[in-house]
């Protein structure tokens, strides 16, 4: 008797609400970026943190799994300035060259700073796995990244070019006919061979609160790390100030060529950036209506 009252009882609830309610969630939010861009390379010189500023939007939709926890995908698309520097203090080259005679010459270069500062614009599309948990949010997945435009800007400061005849036993320094950099210095624009396609694994940890009655607000902080690119420089070039032969009679003056770092020595170079991110979303919840199967025995 005691079983059937039971049965009973669980019958009129179900009867009385005969719909199992599950909600999915819809964000379509708006971003904004700061933080510090490198390239990671294997040159033997420093690789420094520039800047990276950015917009972007994205669309999220998670299916809640417990109260206030919800698990789903987050796409989206975004455009950033980003530049990277490269740095090789205390530089110093020795190589041989000929005269026109021929003589050997034996070049050493010095500067006091060389640096290379990569600049671009470029596209991003994440592909996340996305779970929020009482605001607590985690975004972990990949980007994909295209610069669409990059510059470079090579400057090389205190800059002296010493040519050394071993026959006669006489040193050259800063000399028109040997080679010289005027002011001893060089500042120069070019444009930048960096890779331009860059898959990189990415991960977002932050928080989320409500902003008016149903849409939200977060901030993130996040970390960008290149995987693969298409940057192909093997092997490197191997002088970093090129002074060429002295070959014509007419005009015995050599032809200077300034390199960048990157090209000289880096045979990899990697897409790095962590920074914060702060959006605003627009939220939407979409509720599926089942009817509740109650069954009596």
């Amino acid at each position: 008797m005691q079983i059937h009252r039971l049965h009973l009882i669980l019958f009129v609830l179900c009867c009385s609400a005969p719909f199992t309610l599950r909600a999915q969630t819809h964000d379509i939010s708006f971003g904004a970026h700061a933080g510090a861009a490198f390239y990671l390379t294997d040159g033997d010189f420093r690789n420094m943190p520039g800047g990276t500023v950015g917009v972007e939007m994205a669309y999220t939709v998670r299916g809640v799994i417990a109260n206030y926890t919800a698990l789903g995908i987050k796409i989206g698309a975004g455009v950033s300035y980003a530049n990277a520097n490269h740095s090789l203090p205390n530089y110093e080259e020795k190589y041989t060259n000929i005269d026109y005679y021929p003589e050997p010459m034996d070049y050493t270069i010095v500067s006091a700073t060389y640096r290379e500062h990569q600049h671009q614009l470029q596209l991003e599309a994440p592909l996340f796995l996305s779970f929020i948990s009482h605001g607590l949010t985690i975004n972990i997945g990949g980007k994909f990244m295209m610069p669409f435009f990059q510059r470079r800007h090579i400057d090389v400061t205190d800059a002296h070019i010493t040519a050394y005849y071993p026959d006669f036993w006489v040193p050259v320094t800063d000399y028109l006919a040997t080679g010289r950099l005027e002011d001893y210095q060089y500042h120069g624009k070019e444009v930048s061979v960096m890779s331009k396609l860059n898959a990189l694994l990415a991960l977002e940890i932050g928080y989320e609160w409500h902003a008016g009655w149903q849409d939200r607000m977060g901030i993130l902080a996040y970390f960008d790390y290149g995987i693969w690119n298409n940057y192909s420089n093997n092997p490197p070039m191997h002088r970093l100030i090129d002074v060429a032969p002295i070959l014509n009679t007419e005009y015995p003056v050599p032809d200077i060529k300034v390199n960048a770092l990157t090209d000289t020595y880096a045979s990899k170079a990697n897409y790095m950036s962590v920074g914060v991110r702060f959006y605003y979303a627009f939220h939407f919840e979409q509720r599926k209506v089942y009817p509740c199967r109650c069954v009596m025995d």
